[in-house]
């Protein structure tokens, strides 16, 4: 829908008058949430990740 309508409704005879689509209020809400999801997702696996000794703790 988003990609028929815009983000912005455009009013017809003063194009200055502008205010934003109810779809893109709601698609601006889903893509933080979905970022927001996938950073807590991003930290959870870090800390699960467990770290291999390499070469360079003989020099610490």
């Amino acid at each position: 829908m988003l990609l028929q309508t815009g983000m912005v409704k455009v009013h017809p005879e003063c194009p200055e008058l502008q205010k934003p689509v109810e779809a893109a209020k709601q698609y601006r809400q889903n893509i933080n949430s979905y970022a927001v999801a996938i950073k807590t997702l991003k930290g959870v696996f870090q800390k699960n990740i467990v770290d291999e000794d390499d070469d360079m703790d003989e020099f610490e």
